[in-house]
């Protein structure tokens, strides 16, 4: 289950493709989002997250875009415990055509300490583009279409025997 929400800065929301009937976020560097994302109980515990961005440019501009991930990996009765989120980053040149699907790839999310542990664990996010490394004209310049951002992880189940046990 994924919730998301505007975040402080938020992303605008504008057309997306050419005929102006769908709607998606479009986000400038320094907009965010903020959103959770709770674990499917087939998630086998103890094992890592592999998280990606789908997402488009909306011209035929060419630079450099980066995303941030700020993230909590909370299991039940557990919290952040007033430390700052953990920050990943995705970053990928542009395709040069407006409106392309495109796929780039955070960090991997380790599993460990108190993040992975049982079911029902929840990613708590805020997702963000931020200034591109490369920084300068090679920063893409419009605003990016993010389509989607899932996790993908090893599973070792249909789901769970009880609510909260595997």
């Amino acid at each position: 289950m994924l919730t998301l929400s505007q975040g402080a800065a938020p992303c605008t929301i504008g057309a997306y493709g050419a005929s102006g009937s769908i709607r998606q976020y479009r986000c400038a560097v320094g907009k965010d989002l903020d959103g959770a994302l709770q674990l499917n109980h087939d998630y086998k515990i103890g094992t890592d997250l592999h998280c990606h961005v789908h997402w488009s440019p909306i011209d035929a501009g060419v630079g450099y875009v980066r995303w941030a991930l700020d993230y909590y990996w909370s299991d039940i009765d557990t919290g952040p415990a007033g430390a700052a989120p953990t920050t990943i980053y995705a970053e990928q040149v542009s395709s040069g055509t407006a409106w392309v699907h495109q796929y780039v790839e955070f960090t991997d999310i380790a599993a460990g300490g108190t993040k992975g542990l049982l079911t029902s664990s929840m990613l708590i996010f805020r997702f963000h583009r931020v200034a591109a490394t490369a920084g300068g004209p090679d920063e893409y310049g419009a605003a990016a279409v993010p389509l989607a951002m899932d996790c993908h992880y090893e599973a070792d189940s249909v789901g769970s025997r009880e609510e909260l046990v595997k």
